[in-house]
């Protein structure tokens, strides 16, 4: 009986140490907060010496979980600060030098930044530290495949534009081989013709609260049906296509004609929630592309996958 009530106590002096830790992590307040508003007032290097700062001194006031800096730096990608993004998640390496996922996101920050030696370092530690990281086996299938796709495409960034497929679906005609606007074509046509070109582009997906990125693929687009339509071509290698990968012993692409908006939700597909894609930031050598779902109508959307594309024709 006397060990039943100790064993008792225990569980009961677990759940309650438990449920107060839980509770003093949710007063904390997120260590990227600050951590941005420096960066935009100071620089990066003050912002650098900031947090080890409140590291020392104010453990137990903010979050220092590794997702804060992870999270920082693909905000600072986005916002295409690299050098400063670089700088946030070398930091994270340096505060979790254990965990593959943040040598992942700074292989990613460097591949875009161009140095692609690094990347390929930053993404072999990725891979290396993941055979010995106790973590969910999704993440983990997540993780060497982006790593190993993107060491491959580092390695050889042309295979991209080693296809039949591609070289068919352009132009013979050297003047216009993504074709042109007809002048009576609709607004709609333009606003996706200014995409006309290929684009190289890098995939993330949204997965348990943080971004993986990689899947590398090439996306061409050009003006059809006498320039009153865009019509765009979705290339990827099969070594490149994200999970869950069904193998289907080839590549893929996939081709749309695009007469809608640049801005598209279609009706909600059953009893699911509602979606919707956007093509965003676009300019003449770069865009951004965003898949989100909402629970409430529209009201708030969440994300699911983005891509990044930058021009190379």
């Amino acid at each position: 009986m006397k060990d039943r009530i100790f064993s008792l106590i225990l569980v009961l002096f677990f759940v309650t140490s438990t449920t107060a830790a839980a509770t003093d992590d949710a007063k904390k307040q997120p260590v990227s907060k600050i951590i941005y508003e420096v960066i935009t007032e100071k620089g990066i290097a003050a912002a650098v010496k900031k947090y080890h700062s409140l590291k020392k001194k104010k453990l137990d006031k903010y979050d220092f979980k590794e997702a804060e800096l992870n999270t920082l730096g693909y905000r600072l990608l986005g916002e295409k600060k690299n050098a400063e993004a670089i700088a946030i998640l070398k930091l994270n390496t340096e505060a979790y030098p254990k965990s593959p996922n943040a040598y992942d996101s700074l292989g990613e920050a460097n591949m875009r930044d161009g140095n692609n030696a690094m990347a390929i370092q930053n993404y072999e530690k990725s891979l290396s530290l993941l055979t010995s990281v106790d973590i969910d086996e999704n993440t983990r299938t997540l993780l060497e495949r982006n790593a190993n796709s993107n060491i491959s495409y580092l390695r050889n960034p042309e295979s991209l534009m080693e296809s039949t497929v591609i070289n068919d679906f352009i132009s013979e005609n050297s003047a216009f081989p993504f074709g042109k606007l007809n002048p009576k074509a609709p607004k709609e046509t333009e606003q996706f013709g200014q995409l006309a070109g290929v684009w190289q582009c890098t995939n993330f997906a949204f997965v348990n609260g943080q971004w993986f990125s990689g899947w590398p693929a090439t996306w061409v687009w050009k003006y059809v049906l006498d320039g009153f339509a865009v019509q765009d071509l979705w290339f990827q290698k099969e070594e490149n296509l994200p999970p869950p990968r069904v193998s289907l012993h080839r590549d893929f692409s996939g081709t749309n004609m695009r007469i809608d908006q640049i801005i598209m939700t279609p009706k909600n597909p059953g009893s699911g929630p509602l979606r919707r894609i956007v093509f965003h930031n676009i300019t003449a050598d770069s865009f951004d592309w965003k898949s989100e779902t909402s629970e409430d109508e529209g009201e708030t959307w969440k994300p699911r996958f983005r891509i990044e594309g930058k021009r190379i024709q």
